[in-house]
């Protein structure tokens, strides 16, 4: 079993006003290598939106905990809120964005993961 507190994951990222916590990884994970995907627990500063993404070889899941926002996804653009779910295909440009005067919080799947993973602007 692993057990993991959001706020005491392995990577921490506090670039672009938002927050990464690295949950679980199958590059991590070295008891589990039947890992095939990863989480990660994300914070969003109000106001501000993430980079623009586009995964090649995975598509990415947002599981939406708390707050209210636009995920953008190629020329669409989407509202969401809390306990919501986003699937993003592979190779999708998407940012998501916090409309609201509160941290966006959010975990994001990435599945399947590669030993690939690219990120394209």
């Amino acid at each position: 079993m692993v057990k993991k507190e959001a706020k005491n994951g392995d990577y921490c990222d506090n670039s672009h006003n938002i927050i990464i916590w690295d949950l679980l990884n199958q590059k991590r994970e070295d008891n589990i290598p039947e890992i095939d995907y990863k989480i990660v627990y994300v914070t969003l500063k109000p106001g501000e939106s993430s980079i623009v993404y586009k995964l090649q070889n995975n598509s990415v899941i947002y599981f939406i905990l708390e707050g209210k926002g636009l995920m953008h996804i190629n020329n669409d653009e989407e509202e969401f809120h809390g306990v919501q779910v986003i699937y993003i295909s592979p190779n999708s440009k998407h940012y998501i964005e916090n409309t609201e005067d509160r941290e966006l919080k959010f975990l994001r799947i990435f599945y399947p993961v590669k030993n690939d993973l690219k990120i394209s602007p």
